[in-house]
C-alpha cells in the first residue's frame, strides 16, 4: 500500500508540472512579463544595432510641439539615419543640415527606451558634447509618450558647457526650471563624461565624473511622481552615449501633496546661467518622504520582457501544482485512515 500510495503521489507530480508548463506557454503573452522586480538591472553597450532597435524607439522632432518621426538607429555613418553606433557609442550625427548654431535648441534626436517603464530608478550613462554646437546631451526621465523632448513631459537632466548639471522639464508636470548646480572647474566639454542619476520617489540626486558629494540634488512636485520612459536626447549637438545601465528600485507610495504652481521655464533664448537657481534655495518639499498611500498606476499594457525578469506565471503554475500535489496526498492518507473506506478488491 506505502507502495501505491509513493507511486500515486510521483505521477500525480509528473502530470501537475506538465500541466503547469502547458499552461504557461499556452497562457503568458509573447514577448511581454510582469513589471521587473525590484533591483533588475538593464545594460547596453551599443555594440549593434539590431539589439538598440530591439529595446529602443529612436525619433527625430524638428521642434518642441511638433510632430515626432519614428526613424531607426543605423549600423554605421552611411545610414541616413539621426543616429548611429559604432565601437559602442551611440552617435548622433547631421542629417540634411539638421545640426546648426542657427537651429538653437530646435531639432532633437531621441531614444527613447521602451522595454519598460520606471517610477524610481538608478541610472548610469556616459556622454560626450560634440564640437558641432554648444546644446546639449540629455536624460529624459519619467516621460508619458515615447519620442517626445523633455520640456513636453517629464525633466531632462544635461550638463551646460561649463559642467553645471541642470534639471529642467515639463510645466505639466509641475518640474520648471532650470535649476542648475555651480561649475565643477576644470570640465573639459569635449571630454567623456558619466552621469549618477538615481530618482526615488521625489527625491532626484544626480552624480557627476564619480564624485562623491551630488552635483545637484531636488525635491520634485507631488505631480512628477508617476510612471513614464526614459530617453537619451541630442539637443541640435553631434552628441554620443555610452555605457547605459539602469536599475529599478521599489516603489512606495508617497503621502497626498497639495499640488503646487509650476516654476516658469526658461525660453529658449535665454541664457541658462542668468534663470537657474541655485540648488540649495530649492526646498519647497523638504522633509517629505514615502509612505503608504496613492500608487502611480502602471500603463494598461505591460512593457516587454525585461532580460533577468519574468517567469512569474512559471513560478506561481509550479506552485499552484505543488498545492495540488499536496491536497492530493492528504486526500489520498485520509482515504486510507478512513474506516468507511475500504482499500481491499472487491470479490465478483
Amino acid at each position: 500500500m506505502k507502495k501505491t500510495i509513493a507511486r500515486n503521489v510521483f505521477i500525480t507530480l509528473a502530470a501537475m508540472l506538465a500541466v503547469a508548463a502547458i499552461a504557461s506557454a499556452l497562457f503568458m503573452p509573447r514577448g511581454t512579463a510582469a513589471y521587473a522586480a525590484e533591483g533588475d538591472t538593464y545594460t547596453q553597450n551599443f555594440a549593434s544595432a539590431d539589439k538598440v532597435n530591439e529595446d529602443f524607439e529612436a525619433y527625430y522632432q524638428s521642434t518642441m510641439g511638433a510632430s515626432s518621426n519614428r526613424t531607426s538607429v543605423g549600423a554605421s555613418s552611411s545610414d541616413t539615419t539621426n543616429f548611429f553606433v559604432e565601437r559602442g557609442e551611440l552617435i548622433r550625427h547631421a542629417v540634411d543640415g539638421d545640426i546648426s548654431r542657427e537651429m538653437g535648441t530646435d531639432s532633437f534626436a531621441i531614444l527613447t527606451f521602451t522595454k519598460q517603464q520606471y517610477v524610481n530608478f538608478d541610472l548610469t550613462v556616459e556622454y560626450k558634447m560634440g564640437a558641432s554646437t554648444y546644446y546639449w546631451p540629455v536624460v529624459a526621465f519619467r516621460q508619458s509618450e515615447a519620442g517626445k523632448y523633455f520640456l513636453e513631459t517629464g525633466g531632462g537632466i544635461f550638463a551646460q558647457q561649463e559642467g553645471m548639471v541642470t534639471l529642467w522639464g515639463a510645466d505639466v508636470d509641475g518640474i520648471g526650471g532650470p535649476y542648475e548646480s555651480t561649475s565643477p572647474g576644470g570640465y573639459d566639454r569635449n571630454a567623456w563624461h558619466k552621469f549618477r542619476i538615481r530618482l526615488d520617489g521625489l527625491d532626484l540626486t544626480v552624480w557627476l565624473d564619480g564624485a562623491g558629494a551630488p552635483a545637484l540634488t531636488r525635491k520634485l512636485p507631488y505631480s512628477a511622481f508617476k510612471r513614464g520612459y526614459i530617453s537619451l536626447i541630442s539637443v541640435n549637438n553631434d552628441s554620443r552615449f555610452r555605457n547605459f545601465s539602469v536599475t529599478e528600485l521599489a516603489t512606495k507610495a508617497l503621502d497626498a501633496e497639495v499640488p503646487q504652481s509650476p516654476k516658469p521655464s526658461a525660453d529658449t533664448e535665454d541664457s541658462l546661467d542668468k534663470l537657474g537657481e541655485k540648488v540649495e534655495k530649492i526646498d519647497e518639499l523638504s522633509g517629505k518622504t514615502q509612505t503608504a498611500a496613492t500608487m502611480p498606476e502602471k500603463p494598461k499594457e505591460e512593457p516587454v520582457k525585461v532580460t533577468g525578469c519574468g517567469g512569474n506565471a512559471v513560478a506561481s503554475a509550479i506552485l499552484a501544482a505543488f498545492g495540488s500535489l499536496a491536497l492530493a496526498a492528504a486526500l489520498m492518507l485520509g482515504r486510507k485512515n478512513n474506516p468507511y473506506v475500504t482499500t481491499e478488491k472487491r470479490k465478483l
